[in-house]
């Protein structure tokens, strides 16, 4: 099978995260308050799997200069879209394989990019190259979901079925475990309503793979990063992470 990820979702990306939009200003402030915490007032920053842009049009806007990466050409046109000033400069590459020889105050990889990297080699390619990529005092922050949650829910033994509705759009996500049942299929089913009480289905799989937090911890120590400057959070918050949550975020400190 072929995993076609993020080909058709583009066209209509706006409406799918609409009724999130709330979380990319919680993840700014988020992002904000732990720049704060390390103490840093360096404005440069790369962004990996970079999408849209959502977040980062809104770093922009307070200063931030910011190189944004992404493997789709739909979503990059997109995130043309929104950007508003020259702060954001965007780049078609693959995160594990980054294509720019700079350093950076920081590294973001949001909404669980990372998972897409189901082959350890690559993310280990990746982490290497982010460590590479950072300034001294640098962080990578980024967040996953995690494989505990998943391993733990009996719920999810086969299949799993999300189901969200947006104005214009209803979105039905089948989850099927596979190899391990560590990697994942997801199959995205896109209801579109053209407006006539008539919908156009549109469909894509994507492969994914939850990461264990031990598996992450020590993909960053192998690259160069100090174990005591490694920090797990909760998902937008800053408190520590428990066995039940599904999403988590890491900031490693180079």
């Amino acid at each position: 099978m072929s995993y076609i990820s993020y080909s058709d979702l583009p066209k209509f990306y706006k409406k799918f995260v609409e009724a999130r939009s709330q979380d990319y200003i919680k993840f700014v402030h988020w992002f904000l308050a732990i720049l704060n915490q390390h103490g840093i007032e360096g404005k440069e920053i790369l962004s990996l799997a970079c999408g849209s842009c959502l977040a980062e049009t809104i770093l922009a806007s307070r200063g931030f200069q910011i190189i944004g990466i992404d493997l789709s050409e739909g979503m990059l046109i997109e995130a043309k879209k929104n950007i508003q000033n020259n702060s954001i400069k965007l780049i078609r590459g693959d995160m594990s394989n980054i294509p720019i020889k700079k350093n950076f105050n920081a590294v973001i990889a949001h909404y669980f990019s990372l998972n897409y990297l189901t082959d350890i080699s690559h993310l280990q390619r990746c982490l290497k190259q982010v460590y590479e990529a950072l300034r001294k005092g640098g962080i990578f922050f980024f967040d996953i979901i995690h494989a505990t949650h998943y391993h733990d829910n009996k719920e999810l033994d086969s299949e799993n079925v999300i189901f969200y509705e947006n104005p214009g759009l209803i979105s039905v996500i089948k989850q099927k475990k596979k190899i391990n049942n560590v990697v994942e299929d997801q199959y995205f089913n896109f209801f579109l309503d053209e407006g006539t009480n008539q919908y156009t289905l549109v469909r894509e799989n994507h492969l994914i793979r939850r990461h264990t937090r031990e598996e992450m911890l020590n993909a960053l120590m192998k690259v160069g990063f100090d174990e005591n400057k490694i920090k797990i959070m909760k998902y937008l918050e800053m408190s520590i992470p428990d066995s039940n949550d599904n999403r988590i975020a890491f900031i490693a400190e180079k």
